[in-house]
């Protein structure tokens, strides 16, 4: 350690600038995520319009068919992540298009459990292979060891976000 010359003061030290770059690649992605997330929602509506589907319907769709039978309003807004309020309008829509039917549960009469009509699965198709053309253009090239290393990344910081909402 050298001593200060006369004059010379003594830089402080900021301790927050360390933080700061510890975060700067995990800002760099959330930043990234964010714009991605919009970009997506943009060219997936116009991939989806054109197969004559919009995004809330073919999300709704696709969600009710991975989680399989008797899936309840509830169930089925808390894994889409919206209000129910706002999944009754939707199933409303999609049940007037004959996309969906709904119907007392079998395991609880108080709950409509939804189900998803011959129309629905047509429309579900196409809009499975519009939003599959869309994920092979932007992936084209792309290493599959890193798309599941993505993957896995996503899911666990997905998984603590869920954790964090349940605890508050």
């Amino acid at each position: 350690m050298r001593a200060r010359d006369a004059g010379e003061m003594e830089q402080p030290q900021d301790h927050g600038a360390l933080a700061d770059d510890e975060n700067e690649p995990r800002r760099a992605l959330t930043r990234d995520i964010m714009l991605l997330s919009r970009r997506w929602r943009v060219l997936l509506d116009q991939s989806l319009k054109a197969s004559g589907q919009t995004q809330a319907r073919w999300r709704t769709l696709n969600t009710l068919e991975g989680l399989g039978e008797q899936v309840t309003q509830r169930d089925l807004a808390a894994a889409m992540g919206i209000e129910e309020p706002g999944l009754v309008r939707l199933l409303d829509s999609l049940e007037q298009a004959d996309l969906v039917k709904r119907r007392v549960s079998e395991h609880d009469r108080r709950a409509n459990a939804i189900e998803i009509r011959p129309a629905g699965r047509v429309a579900l198709e196409a809009g499975n292979r519009a939003a599959a053309e869309l994920l092979d253009q932007l992936f084209a090239g792309a290493d599959e060891d890193d798309i599941r290393i993505a993957s896995r990344l996503m899911r666990g910081v997905l998984e603590r976000l869920d954790a964090q909402k349940a605890a508050h």
